[in-house]
């Protein structure tokens, strides 16, 4: 199983990384990186959750430096990026709040 998909209180592990993202009023955009095999849970995760700033989910590459090189050609244009491995849902608030 794909530990970004692992249960976690009731929730797939990623929700929690991106719920923290999706509230914040610094975040524009969200793309999400994932396995070949997990595209399609991945895009009715976001369907069935109604994310508004995910705009993409995109196939992750062999090594980590691959799946943020995949991530970032997915963006739209912006000004700055921020990168955070999605099962890892443990986010401080400053790094995605103005408080």
């Amino acid at each position: 199983m794909d530990k970004t998909f692992a249960p976690v209180l009731g929730m797939p592990l990623v929700v929690h990384t991106i719920d923290q993202f999706e509230s914040s009023s610094l975040v524009h955009q969200i793309v999400l990186v994932v396995a070949k095999d997990s595209v399609g849970r991945a895009r009715e995760l976001i369907q069935h959750r109604a994310y508004s700033k995910v705009t993409n989910v995109c196939v992750g590459g062999r090594r980590r430096q691959d799946s943020v090189r995949s991530g970032l050609e997915a963006l739209s244009s912006c000004e700055w990026v921020m990168v955070h491995d999605g099962a890892r849902p443990c986010l401080e608030k400053p790094y995605c709040n103005e408080d």
